[in-house]
């Protein structure tokens, strides 16, 4: 979930291609899943909009929910999608960048499906999804799913 407190926080998330000689205790030992093509996988994201929220409008989770639905499209080229939901509550992150301060909608969508294509997905999980990666969103947390592991 995104973190909400006072102040400024970061979020970061490393993606690594070769595995270089970390200290056991810098990095929590995690499983990662196989990307490979046919693998079944379930994922999870939260996405922040990118229009900057000024002020309460009536008919804004409506258009952050229609919003987070278009991102179905992003990982089409990527995973052939089983199932893909919105979570029906939305958030307003307040965020500052030097003296300006404003408010970005944020949402979490979910899906499962079959991959298709390895350098798409993970093209999508090194960059992120959506507006405000810098904090903490649009960041793919993806697992294996339980029915295609051996």
């Amino acid at each position: 979930d995104p973190l909400v407190m006072d102040g400024p926080w970061v979020r970061v998330r490393a993606c690594i291609g070769a595995a270089p000689e970390v200290a056991r205790g810098f990095v929590a030992e995690v499983a990662t899943p196989m990307l490979d093509a046919g693998r079944k996988i379930e994922a999870a994201a939260w996405v922040a909009m990118k229009a900057r929220v000024f002020r309460k409008e009536s008919d804004l989770k409506d258009r952050v929910l229609a919003g987070l639905a278009r991102y179905r499209d992003v990982f089409a080229p990527a995973v052939d999608l089983a199932d893909y939901s919105v979570d029906p509550d939305i958030g307003i992150a307040r965020m500052e960048r030097g003296r300006e301060r404003f408010g970005r909608a944020y949402g979490r969508i979910s899906f499962s499906g079959t991959i298709t294509n390895e350098p798409a997905l993970m093209a999508l999980l090194t960059a992120g999804i959506g507006a405000a990666k810098a904090y903490g969103f649009g960041l793919v947390s993806i697992m294996n799913r339980e029915d295609d592991l051996d």
